[in-house]
C-alpha cells in the first residue's frame, strides 16, 4: 500500500494544508511531509490524533509536547517510546501510559520505574511484567509485591527472593494457588501456616497433584481427594502415598 503524499513533489509536502487532510485520514503519512511540518504542532497532533504510533515520524519539538504525546498515548500507549527522553521522565505521562498498557513501562526512565504509584499503576495491567521491569528497590517493597500476588498469584515466581521469604506475600499468594509453593523459600515451605494455607487451597481448588510440591503431594487429604475424582492422579503422589491402603483403595474405586 503507498500514500499519495509520498508521491507528492517537495513543495507540496510543505503545505501545511495538503499535509493535514493527509495525516488526518492517515497519521503515518506524517513521515513523508517536510522536516518543517514534521515539526509543525498543528500537523503532528492530527497525525497522532489519527495514529498514535505516527508519533515516531514528528521532529523534537512535538515529541516534547506534553499535549502531542498524551494524545498519542490515549491512541496508542506504544507511542511513549517515540517521546522524549523529559517526557519519559514525567510522572503524568508515564501513568497515562501504564494505565493504558504495562508494557510501555520499559520505555520509562529508571526514576519512573522507582516511582511507587507508577509501579502500582502498572500492576494493575500486568502484575508480572509490572515487577520485572520495577526497580530494584520496588521489586522489594511489601506493598507493591502484596499487590502483584494480589492480583496474580502465579507472579510470585517473578519477585525477588527476599519476598519470596516473606511470610505475608507468600501466605497471599498460596492461599489463592497452591500451585505457588513451588516458588517460596524453602524455608517458608515448611513453615506451618503456610503449608496449611497451601493445603486449603489446593482442596477447594482440586489442584492436580502434579502441579504441587512433594509436599503437598505427600498429604494424603489432598491426595485423597485427587484420586477419588481421578484415580490416575496416584501416580503423582509421593512413594509413601503410593503405599497407602487408604489411598490406593480411593484410586481403584474410581479408576480400577
Amino acid at each position: 500500500f503507498s500514500f499519495a503524499l509520498d508521491d507528492a513533489s517537495d513543495e507540496r509536502k510543505n503545505d501545511k494544508e495538503i499535509v493535514l487532510v493527509a495525516v488526518r485520514k492517515e497519521g503515518g503519512t506524517l513521515q513523508f511531509a517536510s522536516a518543517s511540518l514534521r515539526n509543525d504542532a498543528d500537523v503532528v497532533l492530527a497525525a497522532v490524533s489519527q495514529d498514535g504510533l505516527a508519533l515516531e515520524y514528528a521532529g523534537t519539538e512535538p515529541r516534547n509536547s506534553i499535549d502531542v504525546v498524551l494524545t498519542a498515548l490515549e491512541k496508542d500507549a506504544q507511542a511513549l517510546e517515540y517521546a522524549s527522553k523529559q517526557l519519559q521522565n514525567e510522572p503524568k505521562v508515564i501513568l497515562k501510559a501504564v494505565q493504558e498498557d504495562s508494557d510501555v513501562l520499559e520505555f520509562a526512565s529508571e526514576k519512573m520505574k522507582n516511582n511507587k504509584d507508577i509501579i502500582l499503576a502498572a500492576v494493575v495491567q500486568d502484575p508480572k511484567g509490572s515487577i520485572q521491569l520495577a526497580s530494584k528497590r520496588l521489586q522489594n517493597d511489601k506493598d507493591i509485591v502484596l499487590a502483584v500476588v494480589q492480583a496474580d498469584a502465579s507472579a510470585l515466581e517473578y519477585v525477588s527472593y527476599n519476598m519470596k521469604n516473606n511470610k505475608d506475600v507468600v501466605l497471599a499468594a498460596v492461599d489463592q494457588d497452591a500451585r505457588t509453593l513451588k516458588y517460596v523459600s524453602s524455608s517458608l515451605q515448611e513453615d506451618p501456616d503456610v503449608f496449611l494455607a497451601a493445603k486449603r487451597s489446593a482442596l477447594e481448588d482440586n489442584t492436580n497433584l502434579h502441579a504441587l510440591t512433594d509436599g503437598l503431594r505427600g498429604d494424603k487429604d489432598i491426595v485423597l481427594r485427587s484420586v477419588s475424582k481421578y484415580g490416575g492422579s496416584l501416580k503423582y503422589a509421593t512413594k509413601e502415598m503410593q503405599n497407602d491402603k487408604d489411598v490406593v483403595l480411593a484410586a481403584v474405586r474410581r479408576n480400577g
